[in-house]
């Protein structure tokens, strides 16, 4: 039996393991061949009812993907799975390589599950807390203080409350990704400066700035009736992130563009638009309103 870690499981992943547990379908299983894939693997193969679908995506990035994916195979050769596989190409963002990475993978994986079925992703208690963190320490608004979510559209996180300490012990037949000891990358870079091991090593204060960040998102302030323009500065920036969190909920805005905003709304000139992800963002009356197709020239 899993045992959920404190405060993990306040996060309702026992729940949710026992409703997919009773489902009579199939579950298709995001696998990079990594620990917390095998981790995943095992819980499937001891208590869901239908044999799970295995997903990967071969991301291109080094010559650890050709790695990746043919340890993949000799895991779904062994246990007898079916395995679908895509390959992507990663072209880095405004946002830089790992989120596009991310951003890649997160379409594959969706593009390649049958119709219908959920996809269950590898994540725990550590990946949360290390997620929450990083929005903290980037300057994120406490409208975005979370980690990842235990259900998100087609994606679920079966073991978001599990501790992964020991995935690498347990299973050592994983495959060890170089691309995990790059610390060019901001959660590879956290992981092996250590901070959080000195900081946060149960999360419990990453969980107490999840409640934090819960209760702000309470106040709703995307539908705060009043000007922006008669805001003070501070809660006038709350309120244009969670509007623009409102009209485009994946998308994550740099801070200068945040601040550019801020400052335009603080004036009751009206006429003043921003283009925001391919899209026309128009301040009107101290309300941002966003215009789907921009016009050729505007």
């Amino acid at each position: 039996m899993l045992a959920s870690s404190t405060p993990g499981v306040e996060l309702g992943a026992e729940a949710l393991r026992g409703q997919l547990e009773a489902q009579d379908q199939a579950l298709a299983l995001a696998f990079s061949g990594g620990p917390d894939s095998h981790a995943l693997l095992a819980w499937a193969k001891t208590s869901l009812r239908v044999p799970p679908i295995l997903l990967h995506v071969h991301h291109g990035l080094g010559a650890g993907s050709d790695d990746a994916l043919a340890a993949v195979e000799r895991v779904a050769e062994a246990e007898q799975l079916e395995l679908l596989v895509e390959r992507v190409e990663v072209q880095p963002g405004s946002r830089g390589l790992e989120a596009a990475a991310r951003r890649a993978r997160y379409e594959a994986l969706g593009n390649l599950a049958p119709t219908g079925l959920q996809i269950a992703l590898g994540h725990g208690w550590n990946d949360w807390v290390e997620s929450l963190w990083l929005r903290l320490l980037s300057g994120s608004s406490p409208l975005f203080w979370s980690g990842p979510q235990l259900r998100d559209g087609a994606f679920v996180r079966p073991l978001i409350d599990q501790d992964q300490g020991q995935h690498a012990h347990r299973f050592p037949e994983a495959f060890s990704d170089p691309m995990n000891e790059d610390t060019r990358f901001e959660r590879v870079w956290l992981r092996r400066s250590g901070l959080l091991e000195r900081l946060d090593p149960r999360g419990e204060v990453a969980w107490a700035i999840h409640c934090l960040g819960r209760r702000a998102r309470a106040l709703e302030p995307a539908t705060w009736d009043q000007p922006l323009d008669e805001l003070p500065e501070g809660l006038r920036r709350l309120v244009i992130r969670a509007q623009i969190a409102q009209l485009k909920p994946h998308w994550r805005p740099r801070t200068g563009f945040i601040e550019a905003l801020c400052e335009a709304a603080g004036t009751r000139r009206g006429g003043r638009w921003f283009s925001m992800a391919g899209e026309r963002l128009d301040l009107r009356r101290g309300k941002l309103v966003l215009n789907r197709v921009m016009r050729r020239g505007n």
